[in-house]
């Protein structure tokens, strides 16, 4: 098992559903960007929240 998929896995087993469906693109987006890795960490959680609070919204 990849790095990839073993990371994917985990966030699965985490509930971060945005992170683990759209987690190739943003690593993609970070690499185009050369963000550090604090920028990286910090779109990863907001990715996540955005994507949590449309559900949110969409359920409602």
């Amino acid at each position: 098992m990849s790095q990839l998929e073993q990371t994917l896995k985990r966030y699965r087993t985490l509930r971060l559903n945005a992170l683990s469906r759209d987690l190739v693109s943003l690593i993609s987006e970070a690499e185009a960007s050369e963000w550090s890795y604090l920028n990286f960490a910090e779109r990863l959680a907001s990715h996540e929240l955005e994507q949590r609070h449309g559900s949110r919204v969409q359920r409602n």
